[in-house]
Order: structure tokens, then sequence, then C-alpha cells
């Protein structure tokens, strides 16, 4: 359980519990592939960087390794305080009721700043969408800087923006970034070029929640 809470890759989480099965003999080697997945996983750093031409965000062999957030519990209390309900911890990730109700996916990002402004920067993966996609009532819970800085924003909602920005591609894996703006009390959600900025500052968690 505590494995499971530490990661969110359902992949891995199901290599993990394949080879717990009993066997006649043990694959070192694939127990190591997994441990090394696992250890990836859990560090989830956040590396990107900005293409000024382009205006697109992509991962580079140059880039900057940055020690992850980890306020998601913070995050969660207030959104379980705010919604009058108890969410269970599923993985590092995602929570919901005992039920599966309401779901939600807590992503947390540090503070960054970007030529003078402060930025937010957070990765939305597949199987988060389809943890969310199980539940009638999905949510996606931002932590911008901490667990008092909070958006909340309905899965329906979401969805209208995973068009609009930008995706990393890779060959095992890919995910969309949300990137947020804050610039004169208010959040900007960036898309790409030609969509503009989005002013999503009406899903502010308020303070007293």
């Amino acid at each position: 359980m505590l494995l499971k809470e530490s990661v969110d890759d359902p992949r891995i989480i199901g290599r993990i519990c394949n080879i717990l099965i009993p066997r006649e003999f043990t694959r070192l080697d694939e127990i190591v592939e997994i441990v090394f997945f696992t250890t990836e996983e859990a560090k989830q750093p956040v590396a990107f960087d900005e293409i000024e031409e382009d205006n697109i965000v992509q991962e580079t062999e140059h880039k900057t390794t940055v020690k992850p957030a980890a306020f998601h519990e913070a995050c969660i209390d207030r959104f379980s305080r705010q919604q009058n309900i108890k969410m269970i911890k599923r993985s590092r990730a995602s929570f919901s009721t005992s039920d599966n109700s309401v779901a939600a996916i807590c992503a947390v990002s540090k503070a960054h700043s970007l030529r003078g402004q402060t930025s937010y920067w957070f990765a939305f993966h597949p199987y988060y969408k389809d943890f969310l996609e199980k539940s009638t009532n999905g949510f996606l819970v931002l932590g911008c800087g901490s667990g008092t800085q909070i958006l909340v924003v309905p899965y329906r909602e979401l969805l209208t923006w995973l068009d609009d920005v930008w995706t990393t591609e890779l060959e095992d894996r890919m995910y969309w970034h949300i990137r947020l703006q804050f610039e004169n009390n208010q959040f900007y959600l960036n898309r790409k070029k030609d969509r503009g900025r989005l002013n999503i500052t009406h899903f502010l968690l308020p303070v007293s929640s």
C-alpha cells in the first residue's frame, strides 16, 4: 500500500504485483528494471525548457532538474473540507471517496520565475485522465506553491483545455503540460500561441476553505 501511494503509473504497480506471484525462479533483471522505473516515477522532477521561436515547451538534453514539490495531502485536505467529503488516497496523486462518486487528481508545483513572472508547471498524464473518467464528479486540484493556494478545476472543464496546451511525447509515455502564470493576483492558463491565455482565477479555492 505504501508503495502504491508513492507512485501513480498503473503499469508500474501492475508489474510489481506480477513479480510477487510465486514462480519456480526469480528473474533478477526484471526486478532491477522495475525498481529503476519505480524510483524514476517517485522522483517526478519538473524539467521544462521553453523554445522561444515556437513558443512551445519540451524536454531537452540540457534540462534543469528541480526537486519536486510535495504537499498533495494539504491540498486535498482543504478540498475535502470545501466539498464536505472524506477522500481516500489511492496513489501519490489520486484520491477518491469510498464510493468513488468524487475523484480528484492532485498536482503540485513550486513557484518558478519566468521572465520576471511567477509560473507554475504541472504534468497531466493519460492515466490521470482514466482515473477521473471513472467518477461522476472528477476534479483536478492544482497546488500552486503551497497548500494554501489551490485551484480546483472540474474534469469537464479540464477536457476543454487539453487540445490547447503543449504535450510531451516520448517512446514510453506522453503527458500534457498545464502551465499557469500568476500576474496581478490573477491566474492564467498558458495555451498554444494562436489560442492566447485563459483567465482561470475563478477556480481558486477561497482561503477560508
